[in-house]
């Protein structure tokens, strides 16, 4: 789990970590004092995602320094409220491995839908003006885009629309609507930043929420499928 946090790349030795963790029918929240290190340390994390088919899949986080309020969170999971009925209150030590690299396991439909839905949702993105591609007036004569490879259960995966070179973290669950499968066909897929890699900012040892560091970078281009515009999935 550490590979979601802001201590991306940070050569930690395996060790256990404590959360405290709510559960509410399929959503769940998890928090942790342990996970800073550094200029970090001292800073509280919470994890939200929701439970689906036994495995719990994290759909976005959030940090804050002692003294400062969280976000919302999902509603009814907040601290102090663990109390109310029909919650799950529990403390669990996770074992953290500093790769954290993730499984991928072999294709479903589902998955194949969404790859088709990225492609479609990256279309529109062009289509509509909201890239750098085509912002001198002349689209590239072959755009594709190419996506960190990842399981259906995922919420979130990271994405690169080349030759422009932009970076996107592409939302796969959205964990505040409802599962949609039509709109995922129509490429109706959240697609966050957009970010040059060239002008990604220099967070430092600033708290971000998403720091995009060079290890970051290098795992998100580990394992990849190259989606051509207009056309079919094929790999790299």
């Amino acid at each position: 789990m550490r590979a979601w946090t802001r201590q991306e790349g940070v050569g930690h030795e395996e060790e256990p970590v404590a959360f405290e963790v709510v559960v509410k029918g399929r959503d769940f929240q998890a928090t942790s004092d342990e996970l800073g290190v550094g200029s970090f340390a001292g800073l509280r994390y919470r994890f939200h995602g929701q439970i689906q088919a036994g495995r719990a899949a994290v759909g976005w986080q959030e940090g804050w320094w002692p003294g400062m309020k969280p976000l919302s969170g999902v509603a009814g999971l907040n601290e102090g409220k663990a109390a109310q009925g029909g919650l799950e209150h529990f403390a669990v030590a996770v074992v953290v491995p500093p790769g954290c690299e993730p499984a991928i396991e072999p294709a479903t439909p589902v998955k194949q839908m969404m790859l088709e839905g990225i492609v479609r949702s990256f279309e529109r993105e062009v289509a509509g003006g909201w890239s750098t591609c085509g912002k001198s007036g002349q689209l590239p004569t072959e755009l594709s885009v190419v996506v960190t490879d990842f399981n259906d259960d995922f919420p979130s995966t990271w994405a690169v629309l080349e030759p422009c070179g932009e970076l996107y973290e592409v939302v796969l669950h959205d964990p505040t609507a409802p599962w949609d499968e039509e709109s995922i066909r129509k490429g109706e897929l959240k697609l966050a930043y957009g970010i040059p890699i060239d002008q990604l900012p220099d967070n430092g040892d600033e708290p971000c929420t998403i720091c995009i560091t060079p290890q970051l970078l290098e795992r998100i281009s580990k394992h990849t499928i190259r989606l051509p515009l207009h056309g079919g999935p094929r790999t790299p």
